[in-house]
């Protein structure tokens, strides 16, 4: 567009690169025609960089000009956009040199997200941006049922991205710890950076809750939390298989470290143990007919050739994505996650200290089922939940993943 682009052009899309040697930002050829020769750069909200083109830049100056002076916030507010701002230009190839202080204002370091919206583009740090996509499940439910208290111990034994652990720490200060534990070093490393202002009250630690007898090292917990599943950080991951609306490699491995990966399943495995996994993990009514057609199209390449394969398999159209069942349950099988789950809840029961609480939010009846079950057999605790406890109505409006959730709850004597 150039810089004839005026206000009322509209940016949309996401884009993942990485800066260059030497910190140069290549744009996606569609950002760069509209934002125009030369651009704006500026310190934006949750520290990442806004980018306005020419003309969208003077508009939002002469709206800032018009703000009450003799107002601190509207003082704050100037502050915060012109005195970071730089005019950018990119070279021939689409490179962009940011200045070296909105890179450290917005912590970039290499690996950046590039985001489309309406009348700007922002570009995130890719760790800050994750967080923000990511939205953590009933957290004022997992607050109420856990009780965190001042000087108590607990465990996020699926910390993710950190949204439920910087609520149990919030509400357990000034000096209350939390282990946090996942087996995605992505996830991992983007928790340590949501929960570094909590500094020593936070131990972070690569593993599988499988393992959480080796993992606590004989620490008596006063609650343990799960939130089984996939996050919507990894689904919205291309990169790492799971999503069935996006073209990626067959991985589907929450731990990047092992490595089986759904292309071996997918590829290696019988025509009946492929069956049954896609019907005892997915409860898809057509696992015999679509193992059938993977193995006689073999070698599948990519999610989009399975799902490819998997619709051709799959006779009508219901109201699901005919895909979503067998990425499920190949998910499960790559991950283990259904026996991680029962070694996981009975080594969380066996270390609770006397009276701590035990909390598992689960998404699909599979989970369900084994949370449900192991908490009605266990002796010498009382269940909480007689019935699973669901999202509200606004949090089920606003975040459509959150409406497949259960939470129970029970408390060890």
């Amino acid at each position: 567009m150039g810089r004839s682009g005026g206000p009322g052009r509209v940016f949309m899309g996401e884009y993942r690169h990485a800066l260059d040697d030497k910190g140069r930002l290549t744009l996606p050829s569609r950002l760069r025609e509209g934002l125009g020769q030369p651009f704006v750069a500026t310190r934006g909200f949750e520290n990442c960089i806004f980018l306005y083109p020419l003309p969208e830049w003077e508009a939002l100056e002469a709206r800032i000009r018009a703000l009450p002076f003799n107002q601190a916030n509207a003082r704050a507010f100037a502050r915060i956009f012109f005195a970071g701002a730089a005019e950018c230009r990119p070279d021939g190839q689409g490179r962009v040199l940011l200045p070296p202080s909105l890179r450290e204002y917005a912590k970039i370091a290499r690996d950046t997200v590039v985001l489309g919206v309406s009348s700007r583009v922002e570009v995130w740090a890719g760790a800050a941006v994750m967080m923000q996509a990511h939205l953590p499940v009933m957290v004022d439910e997992v607050v109420q049922w856990l009780q965190p208290r001042a000087g108590g111990l607990f465990v996020d034994a699926t910390v993710g991205f950190g949204g439920h652990a910087a609520a149990v720490l919030e509400a357990s200060g000034p000096d209350g710890r939390l282990i946090g534990i996942d087996q995605d070093p992505v996830a991992l490393s983007a928790a340590a950076e949501r929960l570094q202002p909590f500094g020593e009250r936070v131990q972070l630690l690569h593993g599988n809750f499988a393992d959480l007898s080796e993992l606590l090292a004989g620490a008596r917990p006063n609650g343990i939390l799960f939130d089984v599943g996939v996050s919507s950080v990894q689904l919205d991951t291309p990169e790492r298989g799971f999503s069935y609306r996006e073209d990626g490699p067959l991985d589907m491995r929450m731990d990047t470290t092992q490595t089986r990966t759904a292309a071996d399943l997918v590829n290696g495995l019988p025509e009946a143990e492929l069956a049954r996994i896609i019907a005892e993990y997915g409860e898809e009514r057509w696992a015999k007919r679509i193992a059938n057609f993977v193995v006689n199209r073999r070698p599948v390449k990519s999610t989009a050739h399975l799902v490819s394969i998997i619709r051709a398999a799959v006779p009508g159209r219901g109201p699901d994505h005919p895909a979503r069942r067998t990425f499920q349950a190949l998910r499960i099988a790559v991950n283990g996650e259904l026996e991680a789950l029962e070694s996981g809840l009975r080594a969380a029961a066996a270390a609770l200290a006397p009276g701590g609480r035990l909390v598992a939010i689960s998404f699909h009846s599979l989970e369900d089922r084994i949370v449900k079950n192991f908490f009605r057999t266990l002796d010498g605790a009382h269940v909480l939940t007689k019935k699973p406890v669901r999202p509200s109505a606004a949090e089920e409006a606003a975040n459509r993943r959150s409406r497949s959730a259960r939470l129970r709850a029970l408390e060890v004597c």
